[in-house]
């Protein structure tokens, strides 16, 4: 079975507990020995890692654990780049901290998209933005991309607020609560959260919009969840 890893937990000796999900459902399984200078399935041991898992079920308590596993994706695949590395971090703790058991399986195929893009340096960037767009869009934020979410007025529209639900068009802009964007990032925007599309079809992102999107995005999540999401600041340093 393919699942992704997206938290693992000491459980005794030199066990774990696994919670992994697919686009079908959650797991909860254990992973003997993980932990062990000789364990086959170490490689297990890292969020957002992707494997194809056997699983065994023991008929005395119906736990399930693992029996053996085959790696398809791991985050250690790229060491080579520190801040695709955080990027995983950053979206294996959005996943973790701000979507139930339920809703992860929602984002399943969209995960992988991303995990891929960011494994082959293609087009990464779009897929993260819109990786976490529909993140927020699965926990329950409504954005309006179509039209002002103030007035409803679909002209002039020069600014995007997560807070207010979407954009903001002139005759509403205040320039003490907003922050007004050029046309290109608009579309930036637009195109995010219109849908998951968008990153497949090869809407690009240059590197300095793409820092100050997602820049507003983890901002607004960790302010929406009361969360602080770890390792972001790595970014900047």
């Amino acid at each position: 079975m393919k699942l992704v890893i997206i938290n693992i937990s000491p459980y005794k000796d030199n066990d774990a507990i696994l919670t992994c999900f697919n686009a079908e459902n959650s797991y909860t399984l254990i992973a003997r020995g993980l932990f062990s200078n000789k364990s086959k399935i170490s490689f297990l041991n890292n969020p957002l890692t992707y494997a194809d898992i056997d699983i065994s079920v023991s008929k005395r308590n119906n736990y399930q654990s693992v029996k053996s596993a085959n790696l398809i994706f791991s985050p250690m695949q790229i060491m080579n780049n520190f801040n695709d590395i955080i990027y995983v971090m950053i979206l294996a703790d959005v996943i973790k901290r701000c979507l139930s058991d339920e809703e992860r399986c929602q984002i399943f195929s969209e995960l992988l998209y991303t995990l891929s893009a960011i494994k082959n340096n293609s087009n990464k960037e779009t897929y993260i933005l819109s990786l976490l767009a529909k993140i927020l869009k699965i926990a329950g934020f409504a954005i309006s991309i179509d039209e002002c979410c103030i007035c409803h007025n679909k002209q002039n529209i020069v600014s995007f607020s997560l807070s207010d639900g979407g954009f903001i068009c002139k005759n509403c802009f205040d320039k003490g609560i907003y922050t007004k964007y050029s046309k290109e990032q608009l579309i930036i925007f637009y195109n995010v959260f219109k849908n998951f599309l968008s990153a497949k079809n090869n809407f690009t992102i240059g590197d300095k919009d793409f820092f100050m999107i997602l820049d507003v995005m983890i901002k607004f999540i960790e302010e929406s969840f009361s969360i602080k999401i770890k390792n972001y600041q790595l970014l900047f340093k």
